[in-house]
């Protein structure tokens, strides 16, 4: 699937604002005549953790497949955040000498 498009990005932070895509050439096989997509991006503030990420705002998709026409049209709000910490905890195993009657090792 080739695909052109562009990219609105800021100047100051080279945050990503805007995005759209489109298919090159139509997909005779699977009757795919075209393709368009757009995603508009924007800071979402976590006020619990003070973090500020870009996440997609809005997203449309119209697209030509097997002589129908779609549109979609996707808002997005209500981000959730959570993180999972993990740390690892092992113990080496204790080493014993070869003579040791505790733990001999095989010959």
């Amino acid at each position: 699937m080739k695909l052109k498009g562009r990219a609105w990005i800021t100047s100051d932070k080279f945050q990503i604002v805007r995005i759209e895509s489109e298919l090159v050439s139509p997909i005779k096989p699977i009757q795919l005549l075209s393709e368009h997509q757009i995603v508009e991006y924007g800071p979402v503030l976590f006020q619990r953790k003070n973090i500020e990420l870009w996440l997609p705002k809005t997203a449309e998709i119209y697209f030509d497949f097997r002589r129908h026409r779609y549109y979609r049209r996707h808002s997005f709000d209500h981000y959730m955040l959570f993180g999972v910490d993990s740390a690892e905890k092992r113990k080496e195993p204790k080493a014993f000498a070869p003579d040791s009657k505790t733990n001999p090792l095989p010959n």
